[in-house]
């Protein structure tokens, strides 16, 4: 108990999150999931990321913070876990034409800032692909991940995790994947703003409370 205690205090300092990771409560309410897609020749490039406490839910949720080490940070544990990687490769998927295109890890080098970046090889050069994202619905089913392609966005769900999206490569134009609607948009961000203040607070007197434990 006391190393799960350490392993989390070192989350809370390494990714600015507040709470043990053994009690984190997902938070599907406050700022949505995000993924950036692009592509160049065959593959298709992904990078996943969202808010403090979504980290420390996927650290719980993928089984990287199961064993806790010595002097080793939170942010370390979800780079070198396998675990992580075997979340992602079971919760993001992409298709072309029918045909899975193989999920390659490229690692986490800052979660916060640059998040968890894959790719995937697809067996012809890329323009539309159908894209599958369940990461953390498996915890909440609240969770909502907003996928930006080519400045167009589409926002996926527990009820919808694939859809269709036109993929534009590195610095191209905009794609003709569907705006999300402007009220859904709204309301997204009236949420994030409600969510994000509560979360802090809430998050605040969690870490008060750990360190007092």
């Amino acid at each position: 108990m006391f190393q799960r205690m350490a392993a989390a205090l070192a989350v809370v300092t390494l990714l600015l999150v507040a709470g043990p990771a053994s009690s984190a409560p997902a938070h599907p309410f406050g700022p949505p999931l995000t993924a950036e897609v692009s592509s160049r020749g065959n593959d298709v490039h992904l990078v996943w990321n969202g808010a403090e406490d979504d980290w420390v839910s996927l650290g719980d949720i993928s089984g990287a913070f199961a064993t806790p080490k010595a002097g080793v940070t939170g942010l370390a544990l979800l780079q070198e876990s396998n675990a992580t990687e075997a979340y992602f490769d079971k919760h993001v998927a992409v298709t072309q034409a029918g045909t899975a295109c193989p999920f390659v890890w490229d690692g986490i080098e800052n979660a916060l800032e640059t998040g968890a970046q894959m790719h995937f090889t697809c067996p012809a050069p890329v323009e539309q692909v159908e894209l599958s994202i369940t990461a953390l619905t498996d915890s909440n089913s609240a969770y909502r991940t907003v996928v930006t392609a080519g400045g167009a966005q589409t926002l996926f769900t527990k009820t919808k995790p694939t859809q269709e999206i036109t993929v534009t490569g590195a610095g191209g134009g905009a794609g003709s994947t569907p705006l999300i609607a402007a009220g859904a948009l709204l309301v997204l961000g009236i949420g994030a703003l409600v969510g994000f203040a509560t979360r802090r607070s809430r998050a605040k007197a969690t870490a008060q409370q750990a360190v007092a434990a």
